[in-house]
């Protein structure tokens, strides 16, 4: 009797410990279900998720979405559901930080030394028929990255491909940014060869961001990184010469419309894949369409400068 006893006792004692996982495994599943039902009705938040995505919802992202985190760089700290937390390793699992570190002395999430953040981007030019581009070739871009204080200018920056998209020809890249530590918040600013600058702040821009500041987040693996797609605000085209020089100066005035003016009565043309410094479309002439995109962009004059 003694030994019936001990036996249903074990018995008891491993139904136990069987059946506690299961019931949090099933509390966490029905708790995922109905967030993915509360989907359809809007933001979802997770903090995190059971794929250790931190969602958050306070606020959403603009579209209702919402804002996603992964825990991909060591201290890196983020928000969620009024909670703080802090990734303790790359590929790690996020964990609440009693200390706090997102309020107050915020800890910035930074590249660990000896790698590189990666910026994968793709953008347009304004005023280019990707039927008629025969000499939109390896135009080179000036980019100004900013975040949380520290600037990292890289010239002379060659996107590696280009495609068609909605009659729009796209240029798309990675810019590893050597020299530039921080990974999120970061604002970027764009300088084509003929072309204002212009400032990009978040994803799928489609015009001017008007913002202090940047939404873009970077990660040190180009796979891992978003792209981010600028192309629907196009590189405005018809900055081409300086008043005092024959460089650019960020400026779009008289100086250039005469320039342009005068190739286009000269009707300058140069063979497939050159380069004419007035030719803004890349149709390898400088025409009536290239003085016409000047006159589009003396609207704004001026580059983004902040």
């Amino acid at each position: 009797m003694k030994g019936y006893r001990q036996l249903t006792l074990l018995y008891g004692l491993l139904l136990m410990v069987v059946a506690i996982p299961v019931a949090i495994y099933l509390v966490e599943q029905n708790a995922d279900s109905r967030n993915m039902a509360a989907n359809k009705r809007g933001c979802v938040e997770q903090c995190p998720g059971r794929d250790g995505v931190l969602r958050n919802c306070t606020p959403p992202e603009a579209d209702g979405s919402s804002e996603d985190s992964v825990c991909n760089v060591a201290n890196r700290v983020q928000m969620c559901g009024g909670k703080c937390y802090v990734c303790p390793s790359p590929n790690g699992k996020w964990k609440v930080d009693d200390a706090l570190k997102c309020a107050g002395t915020t800890v910035v999430p930074s590249i660990p030394a000896g790698q590189v953040g990666v910026l994968n981007y793709q953008i347009s030019f304004g005023g280019v028929n990707p039927n008629n581009a025969q000499c939109t070739i390896d135009w080179p871009l000036k980019f100004i990255i900013l975040g949380d204080g520290e600037t990292k200018v890289y010239q002379n920056v060659i996107p590696k491909n280009k495609f068609v998209l909605n009659n729009k020809m796209v240029f798309i890249g990675s810019l590893k940014l050597t020299g530039f530590t921080r990974l999120n918040n970061l604002a970027v600013f764009i300088r084509g060869p003929k072309h204002l600058q212009v400032k990009y702040g978040k994803n799928n821009q489609t015009g001017s961001y008007n913002q202090a500041g940047g939404e873009i987040m970077v990660t040190e693996s180009e796979v891992l990184s978003p792209l981010y797609d600028f192309s629907g605000y196009p590189l405005m085209p018809g900055d081409v010469v300086g008043t005092y020089s024959e460089q650019q100066d960020d400026m779009i005035n008289g100086v250039d419309f005469s320039y342009i003016k005068s190739k286009s009565l000269e009707h300058e043309t140069i063979a497939d894949g050159g380069n004419l410094k007035a030719d803004l479309d890349g149709n390898c002439q400088v025409n009536s369409n290239d003085v016409n995109l000047l006159k589009i962009t003396l609207q704004d004059r001026q580059g983004q400068l902040y």
